[in-house]
């Protein structure tokens, strides 16, 4: 008897080998598109809520409401990154600009605070020119930057020009867009 491998195994052998390595060459690590993909849409749902709340308060209704109402666009429903996770939330009095559980937004599918923890190694920047690690948006969806530092017209802190943000990931990264005024968020290849 002999002792030796036949044809028609070697070929067997040999196919699977190949659809193994097709395999890691077609599907390689996806991680950071979808980062990029969650990051988008959970700015998008920020500027939703901001959509859907309302928030504007153009005169106080009474002397009592004055002191109350004065810092009403510090409300502005914001997303604000930290080193690797991003949280969306209303700020409340005192206004301190960081995220407390009253605050946060709640996740309908566990009831959890949604608090969105980014891979170690992928990390956000942006070009913007004031980037406070935060972006909020009005009760028309336009975009601000940091509203938190101003007792005066929050309307100087809205931005006027498009920005990217940037997702990367060791020596790779992918970029995003969002519009001035409409807030509009779209896919662009990286520009810094």
């Amino acid at each position: 008897m002999n002792k030796s491998f036949t044809l028609i195994e070697l070929i067997f052998v040999i196919i699977i080998t190949t659809l193994l390595g097709v395999a890691v060459m077609v599907f390689p690590d996806n991680s950071l598109t979808l980062a990029r993909d969650k990051l988008m849409k959970n700015i998008r749902l920020t500027q939703t809520l901001a959509l859907l709340e309302d928030k504007y308060l153009d005169r106080p209704k009474n002397l009592q409401d004055v002191n109350n109402s004065k810092f009403w666009f510090k409300s502005f429903w914001q997303i604000y990154f930290t080193e690797n996770n991003y949280t969306i939330f209303s700020d409340k009095a005192p206004f301190d600009g960081i995220p407390q559980d009253s605050e946060i937004i709640i996740n309908p599918l566990d009831r959890n605070k949604l608090i969105i923890k980014l891979d170690n190694n992928i990390h956000i920047t942006s070009n913007l020119t004031n980037w406070q690690n935060r972006i909020l948006f009005d009760n028309l969806g336009r975009p601000f930057y940091d509203v938190k530092t101003t007792n005066s017209n929050p309307f100087n802190f809205m931005i006027q020009k498009s920005f990217q943000i940037k997702i990367s990931k060791d020596s790779d990264s992918l970029c995003f867009q969002i519009e001035p005024i409409s807030g509009y968020i779209h896919n662009e290849n990286c520009k810094f």
